[in-house]
């Protein structure tokens, strides 16, 4: 059956606290440390280091793009944090809501070829639970016909020590799980197809585990390893259509995805008070 692309698309001191009763700007690095777990937003919504306990678990969560397109010239990868055009009303801020933080950002986003390739809206809610919920709503500003599955996705890297002998388990669109252990060897997953998933979880201790899902069973998983990188990738793309080698997508073409990280706390968090780095 024919499907609908459209569809398928559907300061001044040194150191300033931020007031609560509005939302508070970032306009650098800035850390944010909840007590049982930290991490750092920056000032295009990117985000780094997750740590739990001093131990950091994701390196990186941010928008991507592979730019795999009929006609690309140049470096058509597109990546968060580079080559963006601000918007009115949609710089990056924090508001504190109930039970945590809230990242709000609106922009546009490209590469070599076009410099407003999609405009997106990121959404992150930083839970004391230790959850976080991201959900970014897409619209193309491009005509193109991509190669393979149309993107962007949600990227997330978690630096390969983090995992090593620890066992994982894949759970598939058909809820069906996988479990194997990383070990220290390259070669280990060369060769092996992985699954598409729903849900990827690592046991880091006794009834500890870090869990992250989507909505979609749409998370594809890559060992950097293969090709001499030192992390993990998942990547969620939210809704897609059955495979076909083209993939045509049009200018106002609108997609939203969605992906939660659950930490493995072993204590209570707390909302950090909002402060601004030092220049």
């Amino acid at each position: 059956m024919k499907r609908s692309r459209l569809r398928l698309w559907t300061l001044a001191p040194a150191v300033a606290i931020l007031a609560w009763c509005t939302a508070a700007p970032v306009t650098r690095s800035l850390p944010l440390d909840f007590g049982a777990y930290s991490v750092k937003v920056d000032a295009f919504g990117v985000v780094k280091d997750v740590s739990v306990d001093g131990r950091v678990w994701i390196s990186l969560v941010h928008l991507i793009d592979t730019g795999n397109y009929e006609g690309r010239v140049g470096n058509t990868r597109v990546w968060q944090g580079e080559k963006e055009i601000e918007v009115a009303g949609g710089a990056t801020s924090l508001e504190r809501v109930d039970g945590g933080l809230r990242l709000t950002r609106s922009a546009l986003v490209g590469n070599a070829q076009y410099p407003d390739f999609v405009a997106y809206r990121e959404t992150l809610v930083l839970g004391t639970n230790g959850l976080l919920e991201f959900e970014y709503l897409l619209t193309m500003r491009q005509d193109v016909v991509y190669l393979s599955f149309a993107f962007p996705q949600i990227r997330v890297s978690l630096p390969m020590p983090a995992l090593l002998d620890r066992p994982i388990r894949l759970v598939d669109k058909d809820e069906i799980p996988s479990l194997f252990t990383f070990i220290d060897d390259p070669k280990q997953m060369k060769g092996t197809r992985l699954p598409w998933v729903q849900a990827f979880d690592l046991l880091v201790a006794p009834l500890r585990i870090l869990s992250i899902r989507s909505s979609f069973p749409t998370i594809s998983v890559s060992d950097s390893r293969a090709w001499g990188g030192n992390d993990f990738d998942l990547r969620s793309s939210g809704p897609l259509p059955e495979w076909k080698e083209k993939f045509p997508v049009v200018r106002g073409a609108t997609k939203k995805i969605d992906l939660s990280i659950q930490l493995p706390l072993a204590r209570a968090a707390v909302v950090p008070a909002l402060q601004e780095p030092a220049p």
